[in-house]
């Protein structure tokens, strides 16, 4: 358990240790930076699951079983990707949408009447 809280504590310092570079160094939020350093992360977590996992999986089932649970898995992570950017597109222009009428820069909907219910006094 102590082990675990260790390595929970590095893990927070490192948290903060980034936030008080990025507050220093204003340089580091520019997009180029921020993207090498996420693609560095990406790496070091594929790098993880490639040594443990695949390893494992290598060991327990072979090289044919192994290319094909991480083409499949990989094809997966893609096919859900692409429906939510799809989806997030989809809700980009929508919100977009409602944006300009909000700021009067569409054109105005066609006006209707609502429905005018009749009563049996009338």
């Amino acid at each position: 358990m102590l082990e675990a809280a260790a390595f929970a504590a590095i893990g927070q310092v490192a948290l903060v240790v980034g936030a008080l570079l990025v507050w220093r160094f204003r340089t580091l939020t520019r997009a180029a930076v921020v993207g090498s350093l996420m693609a560095f992360g990406a790496g070091a977590v594929i790098s993880a699951v490639g040594t443990d996992l695949v390893a494992v999986a290598y060991d327990e089932a072979g090289g044919g079983a192994t290319a094909l649970g991480i083409g499949i898995g990989g094809l997966g992570y893609f096919l859900i990707i692409t429906l939510l950017e799809r989806s997030g597109a989809r809700e980009s222009r929508r919100h977009r949408s409602k944006r300009r009428w909000a700021l009067g820069t569409a054109k105005s909907p066609p006006l209707h009447q609502p429905k005018r219910e009749t009563s049996l006094l009338e």
